[in-house]
């Protein structure tokens, strides 16, 4: 018996004693790189994912083409993810030859894509970034993009430039866009969420042409809970009209939660039609519900729209500055629903250069310390969108409380 157990039990030590997979660095033309040089950007993907360990893949500064699938990474394995890191996205651009359906730079869960650009040229189904659970950093899409960004699972996007007729479209909940610009001709930013909340925090968003849809949307939630926070989304000018935030059920789940936490945000809309706030639903089946707090929703013909046309639509606001007049508030066909505000002001917020595109508070606005008086909430944003602190005592009474709109006051 114990001669049978002698070979387990030494196989058993060897792995013991295994370290961990070791980490390799694939070079592609990039000056300077201590690694293994790689042919190309997909020959170095796939070298590393062949080897066992998380790997770097360092591209220099030039323009590298895929094909019509792409440059993909799509081990899902944690301890076998990949960084692909350029020269920065001014010097290092990813494209492909590719005119249908294909994603220029998709990476699995647990991998990153960093300094570097993607262009999308033209066609149908055209994506410039897929994050399946995985992270984008400092990353610029820009070209003829379907979606500028696609994120599934859970997936970070951070410090980033996006751009598309939709610039950024998430699908199942958990994720989170920090500190980027997403910049939509359609729509800025598409949720298709699921109980999870998808967080986007920090963030400046803008659609300006709604193509053949009713408007330009920044940002639109299909289905799920989204918080959006420190923000400023800006539809002026949209054609054929601007909404800002739309928060209207369709392709979810029955029971499925739709809803928006509005918090710390500035909303610019102008021109006939246009709409700040929407919470809109014709299902007995679906619910809409909007929080607003502590926002600016300035130029719209229609600041809030609710409508329980049937469904099941609310909305609530608390110390948050808009105009009253144009407010659309209905319940019809057995809808369910209402409108609830709370420490609602109407004066002029006085940014600092309204038509310049300064949206921070003026000395003397009468929004600084105009906010609610309570503490953050849990996995709220502790800054405000210029990554300053959130809650001060802005107008010198000794009490700190924070300000209304997306940018704290700094005495």
């Amino acid at each position: 018996m114990l001669k049978l157990l002698a070979l387990p039990l030494a196989a058993a030590a060897a792995l013991a004693l295994a370290g961990p997979a070791s980490a390799n660095t694939y070079c592609v033309a990039a000056p300077g790189c201590s690694g293994t040089p790689a042919p190309g950007v997909q020959g170095a993907l796939d070298a590393a994912k062949k080897h066992a360990g998380a790997d770097t893949v360092r591209v220099g500064p030039g323009t590298f083409t895929a094909g019509a699938q792409g440059f993909h990474y799509d081990d899902p394995a944690a301890v076998n993810a990949v960084a692909v890191v350029g020269a920065g996205p001014a010097k290092t651009t990813l494209t492909t030859s590719s005119h249908d359906s294909t994603t220029v730079l998709r990476l699995a869960a647990g991998s990153l894509g960093q300094d570097l650009r993607t262009t999308v040229p033209g066609g149908l189904f055209m994506h410039g970034l897929a994050l399946l659970g995985a992270t984008g950093r400092n990353i610029t899409v820009d070209g003829d993009a379907s979606a500028g960004a696609v994120l599934t699972g859970a997936a970070t996007l951070r410090g980033s430039q996006i751009g598309g007729n939709v610039a950024i479209n998430v699908y199942d909940g958990g994720s989170t866009v920090l500190n980027t610009v997403a910049t939509g001709r359609a729509i800025g930013v598409r949720v298709f969420g699921t109980s999870t909340f998808t967080r986007l925090q920090r963030l400046r968003v803008n659609a300006s042409d709604g193509g053949n849809q009713a408007a330009a949307i920044g940002v639109q939630v299909n289905c799920g809970r989204v918080a959006l926070e420190d923000s400023v989304v800006y539809v002026r000018n949209a054609n054929p009209l601007g909404i800002g935030v739309d928060a209207t059920p369709s392709q979810c789940a029955q029971g499925t939660i739709n809803g928006v936490e509005l918090r710390q945000s500035t909303l610019l809309g102008a021109g006939a039609g246009s709409r700040g706030v929407v919470a809109v639903s014709s299902d007995p089946t679906q619910a809409s519900a909007v929080n607003v707090t502590n926002s600016i929703v300035r130029g719209f013909e229609h600041s809030l729209d609710r409508e329980a046309l049937g469904g099941i639509a609310y909305m609530q606001t608390d110390a948050s500055n808009y105009l009253s007049q144009g407010n659309i508030n209905t319940t019809q066909a057995g809808g369910v629903g209402t409108l609830l505000e709370t420490a609602h002001t109407t004066v002029d917020p006085k940014f600092v250069n309204e038509g310049a595109g300064s949206y921070q508070l003026a000395p003397g606005s009468p929004l600084i310390d105009g906010g609610n008086a309570t503490g953050l909430a849990p996995g709220e944003s502790n800054v405000d969108k210029a990554g300053l602190p959130r809650i001060v005592d802005g107008n010198a009474d000794g009490i700190a409380r924070r300000d209304v709109g997306a940018f704290e006051f700094k005495p």
